[in-house]
């Protein structure tokens, strides 16, 4: 059986490591990175808040109505995650999309009007450019995507509603006895609900009744 000559083999090896190695690399963060999602009222209980996330990782968020954690919480998380942030505003070509989606476009070429929604804004800034996009309705389902991967990396369950890790944390380091706040109309899995604007306070030990929001 023929080999090939060294050098082509060698090449050949270098070549493979080197994509291997291209694929592996988690993708550069502009040094002026920063994307913040934004979320109004609506008509009801909708979480009103803001979240930032620059390009170290930093984490601001601003809460105001209808939320578990009102006011303005800071935290940290890994690089790799902002660049798979940036990674997604690329696939979707982030900067290319409308500026915003108020109306849902049918396919006979009308429009329908909706009232009544929260509004997402989502705004990026990178390489000097800033783009903000305005969602209230029939916007694309890659910008979706988006807006849920910020809330994602960020971990803004855990001061809107409360997410499991939040939970562990504070089952471990308070009594039985003690109790939590809870949004108003999420679901319990035994079927319970909230009513709106009824502020209940569910005790730690029947952790077994609670459903985060998925959103």
């Amino acid at each position: 059986m023929l080999r090939p000559p060294l050098s082509v083999a060698a090449a050949v090896v270098a070549l493979g490591a080197s994509l291997h190695a291209s694929q592996n690399t988690p993708q550069a963060v502009p040094e002026d990175f920063v994307i913040k999602l934004e979320r109004t009222s609506c008509f009801g209980p909708c979480p009103v808040y803001s979240v930032t996330i620059d390009g170290k990782g930093n984490v601001t968020y601003e809460g105001k109505k209808f939320v578990r954690v009102p006011g303005r919480q800071a935290d940290q998380i890994p690089v790799r995650r902002v660049a798979e942030l940036v990674a997604t505003i690329d696939r979707i070509r982030f900067f290319e999309l409308n500026d915003e989606y108020r109306v849902i476009r049918n396919a006979d070429g009308t429009t329908t009007m909706v009232s009544d929604l929260p509004t997402t804004f989502i705004t990026v800034t990178r390489d000097g450019q800033t783009k903000s996009i305005e969602d209230y309705v029939g916007a694309p389902e890659p910008l979706h995507q988006l807006e849920k991967e910020i809330d994602e990396a960020a971990r803004t369950k855990r001061w809107i509603f409360l997410d499991q890790a939040t939970l562990r944390q504070q089952k471990s380091g308070r009594s039985f006895s003690d109790t939590f706040y809870l949004l108003p109309t999420h679901e319990y899995r035994h079927g319970r609900r909230l009513e709106r604007g009824d502020a209940r306070r569910i005790d730690l030990e029947r952790l077994e009744v609670m459903v985060i929001d998925e959103r």
